[in-house]
């Protein structure tokens, strides 16, 4: 099994080279991602890691190939299996909230992750803290005022379907560690 630290170095890899809206090193949000997760296990902090490498990597080959390079690679299937549910892949045109939909409606079976036993409130988990870590203003402010305000509005709207499905406490400790940051979340 690939061990955490494989995972961080193959996330890297794969976001080499790429940047956020805001001219930061991508990688930066994928890290921050899986520090939020420390708390709900190493396969929620692998997939933290690798969450936008579907959407944001590779994106020469085919879904399936991206899918059976990370497999070929050895990474876990339930690592792969919760990347799979949070990635908005562009072959199937599907909006943001249509995914948002699919995670809160869904009855994924990943077998053992150590979460609770619901492998779809994992599921919701880390796409709320991938949400979250998106929210940051540390992140936003370096966008126009136009575009700052449709994402802070996109992301709470999105926020408020996640919290649904996902335990109260569970929230709190991803809202605790993006406040312990230090960053001012858009709430």
């Amino acid at each position: 099994m690939m061990s955490l630290e494989a995972t961080k170095l193959l996330a890297t890899a794969l976001h080499s080279g790429q940047v956020d809206k805001a001219g930061v090193d991508y990688i930066e949000h994928p890290l921050s991602v899986a520090g939020a997760l420390e708390p709900f296990g190493f396969v929620m902090q692998k997939a933290g890691l690798l969450h936008d490498v579907l959407e944001d990597c590779m994106l020469h080959v085919s879904l399936t190939s991206r899918i059976d390079t990370l497999w070929n690679l050895g990474v876990p299937y339930e690592v792969i299996s919760l990347v799979i549910d949070v990635t908005n892949v562009p072959e199937r045109d599907e909006s943001y909230f249509d995914k948002i939909r699919a995670i809160t409606e869904s009855e994924v079976t990943l077998g053992d992750l150590g979460y609770r036993d619901s492998p779809s409130r994992a599921v919701a988990v880390l796409k709320l803290a991938d949400n979250l870590d998106n929210s940051r203003r540390d992140r936003l402010s370096h966008l126009p005022q136009q575009d700052r305000d449709r994402l802070e509005l996109k992301y709470l709207k999105a926020r408020g379907v996640l919290r649904g499905v996902v335990e109260p406490e569970d929230y709190g400790v991803l809202v605790a560690f993006f406040s312990g940051q230090g960053l001012n979340l858009a709430l």
